[in-house]
């Protein structure tokens, strides 16, 4: 995956789909159920995730899956 960068910190969750290829009602059904890193709205309104946070997020998940393959 090519990890994209937002003004080097954020990303928006249009960017986040990209990266995961993933629809956005499935987003937020992942949303609703809290499995997502926490987001912000920024002040104009774009709902935002830092880098950082969505980075450790992907990690955790690759972490998930190797603990359910041992």
């Amino acid at each position: 995956m090519n990890r994209p960068t937002v003004g080097g910190s954020w990303l928006t969750i249009s960017d986040i789909l990209t990266d995961l290829d993933v629809p956005e009602h499935e987003w937020r059904e992942w949303q609703a159920a809290g499995q997502t890193p926490l987001s912000v709205v920024s002040t104009d309104g774009t709902e935002r995730i830092r880098l950082a946070h969505y980075e450790r997020w992907l990690d955790s998940l690759a972490d998930d899956s190797t603990e359910e393959d041992e």
